[in-house]
């Protein structure tokens, strides 16, 4: 299974995310993520809504050359919530579609019905 590489740049103000399929296809288009202010992150949820029919898992770089991840708390926290979205996204790869949840009927309590 090929995997698509998915690049996050971080710079002063943004966070530019940039995603190649790895199979020669055209790559998506980078979201840019302003990190001025609250963050938006619904151009890039769209992005991996539209991936997901790929059925293939993410390899995540980041890139921070100025080491904006140690300096400033919010930009830490940015680059750690985008890692817990891609680890879900990934897992959500790994669920087979037909999975059920079995829940078990608890015989123990005291409903009349």
């Amino acid at each position: 299974m090929s995997l698509i590489i998915v690049k996050n740049i971080i710079k002063a103000n943004k966070i530019i995310v940039s995603f190649d399929l790895s199979d020669g296809s055209f790559s998506f288009l980078t979201v840019e993520l302003a990190t001025e202010g609250d963050i938006d992150l619904n151009a890039l949820v769209i992005k991996l809504i539209e991936l997901i029919e790929k059925k293939r898992k993410f390899n995540v770089e980041f890139e921070d050359t100025t080491s904006l991840a140690d300096s400033s708390p919010k930009i830490k926290l940015i680059k750690t919530t985008l890692e817990e979205i891609y680890s879900k996204f990934n897992n959500q790869i790994d669920t087979p579609e037909n999975d059920t949840i079995q829940v078990e009927a608890n015989t123990n309590d005291d409903l009349p019905f």
